[in-house]
């Protein structure tokens, strides 16, 4: 359906691959500083955008509806960089 391909191409369109309406973030994100559990992750509740997929009959990525075992950490690297490492054994 080329609307429901439209509007997947406009949900992670804004700047990094955030969600233009919500600034939302996609699972892609797990893992960066910001996002170290997959709680974070996907359309805010009240998004209009995961609104209207929802009512064409897709499912979007919504926060609390994201799951994944992995858990990152942050850390210092040897060169003095902060980065982001997932948890031996998950956490």
């Amino acid at each position: 359906m080329k609307a429901i391909d439209y509007l997947r191409g406009k949900e992670w369109s804004m700047g990094n691959g955030q969600c233009p309406e919500c600034c939302g973030v996609p699972p892609d994100w797990h893992g960066h500083i910001v996002h170290l559990t997959g709680d974070t992750i996907g359309h805010e509740k009240k998004c209009p955008l995961a609104s209207v997929l929802r009512d064409l009959g897709e499912v979007p990525v919504m926060i609390g509806g994201y799951k994944s075992d992995v858990v990152y950490e942050t850390y210092w690297t040897e060169s003095g960089f902060l980065s982001t490492r997932a948890l031996v054994g998950g956490g």
